[in-house]
């Protein structure tokens, strides 16, 4: 007999099978529906992964287009910009080329002008005044006209005191004396002007006469041109003075005269001095010395600057 004491254990009965079935279905139940959770969850992600993905493909598509557009907009307006370009030198060329050959025109006027002046003198018997290839010139100065009677002398048949020089000219069929003038400050008028301007002297008298006084004024070399009566316009008895027969530029010309008519025809060019006769006290000539140096130093034309010099600096007493 043994001396531990017996355990007496509880049948089992129906109903307790019954329950523990019951409590592992549930089980199995349960475990089924958190694996369902599970692969919802796991589906659920891969969806969103998936959707991500798409999303980052749309937008890596869409900045790529973009990216596209905008290389291909830059390379239109670029050779929208180059055609701009290429047309606009091209214009540029052609009025180059209009400006080239326009300039030839004028070129090919004066020398037709010139001749046909020389052939004038020719019938007439008389030499040539001038001609186109000695008076045009590649100068980079500007053109100063003067004017010579009652301008820069005076002159006269009647005998004066202390005259400056005088000669004998053969008018019709006899000889007579002229007595010549010179205005106060002429010689250094002449002088400071040939440093800054071509200096051209335009008279209305005959050649004649003209070239014997203009010898005499240029002794040393500072006239360069000559134009005389022949080179005017006749008009109601009196003579005018054509810039446009001189060959030269007229937004770089500039014309000193003393009669109203010549200035007239020429308002934008030309500044208007007081006549002199035999005031020995003028100061005319050496008002107009920082006047037209001035004038030859500015860049811009002859018109556009005589519109603040003239009215300021007309020639008074």
């Amino acid at each position: 007999m043994s001396l531990l004491p017996t355990r007496s254990f509880p049948q089992i009965t129906t109903q307790h099978k019954i329950t523990n079935q019951f409590r592992t279905t549930n089980i199995i139940t349960n475990t089924k529906i958190k694996q369902n959770l599970n692969k919802n969850k796991n589906n659920f992600k891969t969806k969103q992964t998936e959707k991500n993905l798409h999303l980052d493909l749309k937008t890596k598509t869409k900045t790529k287009t973009k990216t596209k557009t905008k290389t291909k907009t830059k390379i239109k307006k670029e050779k929208k910009k180059e055609k701009k370009n290429h047309l606009f030198s091209s214009c540029q060329n052609i009025k180059n080329i209009k400006n080239e050959k326009n300039e030839e025109n004028k070129t090919n006027k004066t020398r037709n002008r010139f001749r046909f002046l020389d052939l004038e003198r020719r019938k007439k018997g008389l030499p040539k005044s001038l001609s186109f290839d000695t008076y045009s010139t590649n100068s980079s100065k500007k053109t100063l006209v003067l004017d010579l009677d009652e301008t820069l002398i005076h002159s006269t048949l009647t005998p004066i005191k202390c005259p400056d020089f005088s000669f004998k000219l053969p008018l019709k069929d006899q000889e007579v004396t002229i007595y010549v003038k010179k205005r106060p400050g002429l010689d250094r008028f002449l002088r400071e002007m040939a440093q800054f301007f071509d200096v051209t002297i335009y008279t209305s008298s005959q050649s004649n006469y003209a070239n014997q006084v203009i010898d005499f004024l240029n002794q040393n070399n500072q006239i360069g041109k000559r134009l005389y009566r022949d080179s005017c316009i006749p008009y109601n008895g009196s003579f005018i003075k054509d810039l446009t027969k001189m060959g030269t530029e007229l937004d770089s010309t500039v014309l000193i005269d003393d009669s109203d008519l010549t200035c007239f025809f020429h308002p934008n060019n030309s500044i208007k001095i007081q006549s002199w006769f035999d005031d020995m006290n003028d100061t005319q000539l050496m008002k107009l010395l920082p006047v037209l140096k001035k004038l030859s130093v500015t860049n811009t034309s002859v018109p556009e600057s005589l519109k603040q010099f003239n009215g300021k600096h007309q020639m008074q007493k």
